[in-house]
């Protein structure tokens, strides 16, 4: 899925929350560059147009695996700590050896 670039001035464009600037050549810089910012973050300069979108859109694929990662580590840690703490309940063992296990490690006699 593309998304289209927004104009915000002469010089800059807006893409997916970023800010891409335009840096025109100079005497100094004999080449024209863009550079990447997101609020008040530098993400650097690149040579061309589609290389800044490119490198946002790889940006935002890696959170989104990230963002997954970090679920399936929750989801993990939540069948941990159940089975840790008495709450994971074996088929075939009543609700009530449960609780009396439960409460026996809880109130040591």
């Amino acid at each position: 899925m593309t998304h289209p670039t927004t104009p915000i001035s002469r010089h800059s464009k807006a893409y997916r929350g970023f800010t891409i600037t335009y840096l025109p050549k100079t005497a100094t810089q004999p080449m024209s560059r863009y550079h990447l910012w997101l609020d008040n973050q530098s993400f650097g300069k690149v040579d061309a147009l589609a290389q800044a979108t490119d490198y946002i859109d790889q940006l935002y694929q890696m959170k989104k695996i990230a963002r997954r990662e970090d679920e399936l580590f929750h989801s993990t840690l939540d069948i941990h700590h159940d089975v840790f703490h008495g709450d994971y309940r074996h088929p075939g063992v009543p609700k009530e050896t449960h609780q009396i296990n439960r409460l026996a490690t809880i109130a040591p006699a």
